[in-house]
């Protein structure tokens, strides 16, 4: 979204955010003004994984935030007056620029909380999931258009979290993902040069999901130091920028520029985030994913990016040194390293960020002076 905010300022428009929690205070310190919305999420347990019975127990809180969001973002949108808005999923703030009458497109991925095919369901996920995905679905056809930030079938990674309903307008854009050029340091051009196979093990998603990957991630790298090089990012926006070395790599709080590191390596270990995977292929990269526990999106992407063959998957529980070293030498071999040079070639075809600015500009008015574009 930062990336589609930068292009259309260059094109003369005024762009304001509205975000939650530390993402807020990232958007704010890149320059932007964003309006604080109160976090809505669901609940992790303490080793990551997705808590339905914590979820379930405060959906009354974030059904409250939920509809606190709506009240700030009708508030925002009144004083603010975008001739468009542009939602990174956002239902309120979908739904707020219904009730303004204001243009409004949605970047959307997860149109279904459902779990994936052929995996058993806990009646109370069921639940959960069809009323959730009933109602979200609603609102989210409020939009003037769906914008699916993925490839087209057959090669859609997030096929299983797309819903059934027609919308009038949905239109698969290709990956929406950094696409900053590589920026070399003397830390890149070291990793860049080691003669061990090099692992880029990429930490992102909800901040109680990124202490055991990192916790896991320093451990293995230890164990496997003598024989790979590691580059390991705790995906933390507060964290620190410079990487502290150790005798099997470096370790980031948050890489600025993490494109060097994915060109130069050889595995990359990541959840199952649609970005994270979304950038592993355009980067040709084959990956290790270690889906969230319990998430049903990140379980569906990750096996999808198996079946095409451009990732193995592997259960938190059962991350370890030898797992991952048998893990990571299988990926270095045929036919990952050639199904996800296809797979990027693909992915080229498409320019996300472009399309998504023409479409907003396209269908945005000008009365007097630049277009405003509200982003959430």
């Amino acid at each position: 979204m930062l990336e589609i905010a930068s292009l259309l300022v260059r094109g003369g428009n005024i762009v304001r955010f509205s975000s939650s929690g530390e993402v807020a205070d990232f958007i704010t310190a890149r320059g932007y003004e964003c309006n604080k919305l109160p976090l809505a999420d669901v609940s992790y347990r303490d080793d990551g994984a997705f808590s339905l019975r914590a979820t379930m127990v405060g959906s009354p809180q974030v059904l409250a935030r939920t509809y606190r969001q709506l009240y700030l973002e009708l508030g925002n949108m009144k004083k603010f007056r975008p001739d468009v808005v542009l939602s990174d999923s956002s239902v309120a703030t979908v739904f707020a620029a219904w009730t303004l009458k204001v243009p409004v497109y949605t970047i959307l991925n997860q149109l279904s909380l459902a779990a994936p095919p052929n995996t058993s369901r806990k009646v109370g996920a069921a639940l959960l999931s069809g009323g959730t995905t009933a109602g979200l679905a609603k609102i989210w056809e409020r939009s003037d258009a769906i914008l699916i930030p993925d490839l087209p079938p057959p090669y859609t990674i997030s096929e299983s979290s797309l819903w059934s309903g027609a919308h009038r307008n949905v239109r698969y854009v290709g990956f929406l993902h950094g696409s900053e050029l590589a920026q070399h340091d003397s830390t890149s051009t070291a990793f860049a040069s080691d003669p061990r196979p090099k692992v880029f093990w990429h930490v992102s998603g909800p901040p109680q999901t990124r202490g055991f990957m990192v916790k896991a991630g320093e451990a293995i790298a230890k164990a496997l130091g003598g024989s790979y090089v590691f580059v390991i990012t705790e995906g933390n926006p507060a964290g620190e920028r410079t990487p502290t070395s150790y005798k099997w790599g470096w370790r980031f709080g948050w890489c600025d520029a993490p494109q060097a590191y994915l060109e130069a390596c050889n595995v990359v270990v990541t959840r199952a985030g649609h970005g994270s995977i979304a950038r592993a292929i355009a980067t040709a990269k084959p990956s290790l994913i270690v889906p969230i526990p319990n998430q049903t999106e990140q379980a569906g992407n990750a096996a999808k990016a198996a079946r095409l063959g451009v990732a193995l998957t592997m259960p938190q529980e059962k991350l370890n040194a030898d797992s991952v070293r048998n893990a990571v030498e299988a990926l270095r071999r045929e036919p990952y390293s050639s199904n996800v040079r296809s797979m990027a070639r693909i992915a080229a075809r498409f320019d996300a960020t472009k399309t998504i600015v023409n479409i907003v500009e396209g269908r945005e008015t000008r009365a007097a002076g630049p277009a405003r574009a509200a982003s959430s």
